[in-house]
């Protein structure tokens, strides 16, 4: 397992609107390509409900790079970078666009995880051999360039998971959207965290988070029945809360509405997850409480809320460390000669060197001639 250097620290909240991530995706409703400056606009809006967006791809109208663009005018938030393919050529497209974020403005600023694929082995788009084989390579890209700050893994249903898999990933990722499956919304909560619980039986002692969970808003057809607005917050307010209460790092799907994944009238509701309204900056939900944990304890909220630090919004800015200035006594004095010296000798070796320099002399003295 990695070792995240994030520089987070977690505090209690009073916004009840807050979600651990939330999927996010710049298409325009038609699927065109969005503009930088609309970008800016919504991930400045999102940073109030999340810390951490979740881009599904990375290469296609550049999304990832306008997303780091923003938040490097704009910090205050985190990427989970997601590598989307069909195929071998969508891979190796993917990975070729990370190398050049990274070269370009160091993706350890930025990212939080890699994750490799979305749903590839229940869309039938890869073998778990095969995806075992992609995430070495990232893995490789990772070890190679020092990055060990980020996490790899993948995002899919709980039933692909095998031995193979567990061991190649960082942590495992289980998405799963209950409705699609005719899961009634009072029960949806309870049949992710049976799901979850069963998973992590095959885990090896990994974490287990949820990946992209979410209930759509509207688009009843069919046997599809209970999309709406009331129902998704009560589904939210369900599964918040316990993900909340057990602990459970989670991405809520999605923050805006995406009608161009509409393929037909039969799934009408696939367009409308976003919390937001169409104009991508109204709230679907009313009022300040969109879900009510009433016995969270601050614990968990701790747990479950990531805030950035100053340093860290410095870093992705761009901004240097600020350093304090040594006066001429500490610099003339080598870290290493002082580490030598127990402790009743340092005074004296400080009144030593001040000596030295208030008495008159040609010698050149530096830190450097002191080793």
């Amino acid at each position: 397992m990695k070792v995240s250097i994030f520089s987070i620290f977690l505090a209690v909240t009073s916004a009840s609107t807050f979600f651990h991530a939330l999927t996010y995706n710049q298409s325009k409703d038609d699927g065109s390509c969005n503009t930088p400056d609309q970008v800016q606009k919504e991930l400045d809006i999102l940073k109030k409900y999340t810390g951490i967006v979740y881009s599904v791809g990375t290469a296609h109208c550049n999304q990832a790079e306008m997303i780091i663009e923003a938040i490097k005018k704009s910090p205050g938030l985190f990427m989970y970078l997601g590598i989307w393919f069909a195929n071998d050529v969508d891979f190796n497209n993917e990975l070729e666009a990370i190398k050049k974020l990274h070269s370009k403005y160091g993706l350890g600023k930025y990212v939080k995880t890699i994750v490799v694929g979305n749903y590839p082995i229940s869309s039938k788009v890869s073998t778990v051999k095969d995806l075992v084989k992609k995430i070495n390579t990232v893995e490789d890209f990772l070890v190679e360039e020092k990055l060990d700050e980020i996490e790899i893994t993948v995002s899919d249903d709980w039933e692909i998971y095998d031995k193979r898999l567990v061991k190649a990933v960082d942590y495992i990722t289980f998405s799963s959207f209950p409705y699609n499956l005719k899961v009634d919304y009072k029960n949806a909560t309870n049949y992710l965290f049976e799901k979850l619980n069963k998973l992590k039986e095959k885990s090896r002692g990994k974490k287990v988070v949820f990946g992209q969970i979410g209930w759509p808003t509207s688009g009843d057809v069919g046997l599809f029945k209970g999309a709406s607005v009331q129902n998704s917050q009560f589904f939210m307010n369900e599964f918040v809360c316990r993900t909340k209460s057990e602990g459970v790092d989670n991405t809520w799907f999605s923050a805006v509405d995406a009608p161009w994944m509409v393929a037909n009238e039969y799934v009408k509701y696939e367009g409308s997850f976003g919390i937001l309204e169409r104009d991508r900056s109204s709230p679907k939900y009313k009022g300040e409480d969109w879900y009510n944990c009433k016995n969270e304890t601050p614990e968990a909220v701790l747990k479950s809320t990531p805030k950035i630090t100053q340093e860290a919004i410095d870093d992705q800015s761009g901004i240097e460390p600020k350093t304090e200035e040594k006066s001429d006594v500490e610099k003339a004095i080598s870290p290493v000669e002082i580490a030598k010296d127990k402790p009743d000798n340092v005074q004296d070796k400080f009144e030593s060197v001040k000596e030295k320099k208030e008495a008159p002399s040609n010698e050149c003295y530096s830190a450097k001639n002191s080793y």
